[in-house]
């Protein structure tokens, strides 16, 4: 449907305007930030089409090379695509925003947005100081799709230079399966001896989904 054939308050712009974002549905709201159709589509169809084959969800998981992949999308669509998503990200990251960590669940609560929509593993790690406030955080993310690397001697380094009184490890597993791997669990081992060593506390270590999570450290506590 071309945009020009429709009356004038009822496109997705005007239609905004006059009523706000929550009346416009998800295909309308696209529309807008693509601007453009093609040649061979309109942004109505392009945007419509989008949502039909991937959703928002699988969208948000898109690397700039997969986006600019889908036809109807180039540069310019794939880069504002993609600022959309990372603006998404970052407000629900703010939205949660902690500077204090009480238990495992603050943990959860203060990370969950940086993992939305992930389809890669990510190794978040959290700085403490004597009274579990946040002092830093790194992440790394990892270099294929299965698994995340453990880089003890940075994430050491990182505690010693930040004087760091305890950390705190999360990384998510994209399949939804909280289950810990043998590796999680040897990984977790080893970075707590070497902290143990030099007097830093290992608070936990968080296996996460979108929607829950699962202390490793309790595991190897309770055994």
């Amino acid at each position: 449907m071309k945009l020009k054939s429709i009356e004038l308050k009822e496109r997705p712009r005007e239609k905004l305007i006059a009523h706000g974002p929550g009346v416009l549905s998800n295909s309308e709201l696209l529309a807008i930030m693509l601007d453009s159709g093609t040649k061979e589509e309109s942004v109505l169809d392009l945007s419509s089409r989008l949502i039909s084959e991937y959703g928002f969800s699988r969208l948000f998981k898109m690397t700039y090379s997969e986006l600019e992949q889908i036809k109807g999308i180039k540069e310019a669509k794939a880069c504002k695509l993609m600022a959309l998503f990372e603006i998404a990200r970052r407000v629900n990251k703010l939205d949660n925003k902690r500077t204090h960590i009480n238990d495992d669940s603050d943990i959860f609560e203060y990370v969950k947005a940086d993992y939305l929509f992930l389809s890669t593993e990510m190794l978040c790690v959290i700085y403490l100081d004597k009274k579990s406030n946040i002092i830093y955080e790194k992440k790394y993310k990892s270099t294929d799709s299965l698994k995340v690397e453990f880089p003890i001697k940075d994430i050491v380094g990182e505690a010693i230079n930040n004087k760091a009184f305890a950390l705190v490890l999360v990384h998510n597993h994209p399949s939804g399966d909280l289950t810990p791997s043998e590796n999680d669990i040897m990984m977790t081992k080893c970075i707590k001896d070497v902290l143990d060593n030099l007097g830093i506390y290992l608070y936990d270590h968080l296996i996460i989904n979108r929607n829950d999570y699962f202390s490793i450290m309790k595991m190897v506590r309770n055994k």
